[in-house]
């Protein structure tokens, strides 16, 4: 469970990089937030890095990118 807010803004053009959008939620307590793309500047992105855990569709939008 990633102990932070995590993003559901599926227009942001970080997303498929950024751990908020992509690892796995914890399905009963999970806190959520709409980023805007603006605030990417604020510091809420948060690259995915190796060994997270990261969702099927944070998994599969990865794989395209490579």
């Amino acid at each position: 469970m990633p102990d932070l807010s995590m993003c559901d803004n599926d227009e942001c053009p970080k997303r498929k990089k950024c751990y908020r959008f992509c690892a796995v939620p914890f399905k009963d307590w999970q806190c959520w937030t709409h980023f805007e793309l603006e605030e990417y500047q604020g510091g809420c992105f948060l690259p995915n890095r190796p060994g997270d855990k990261l969702s099927a569709l944070g998994n599969a939008e990865e794989e395209k990118n490579v």
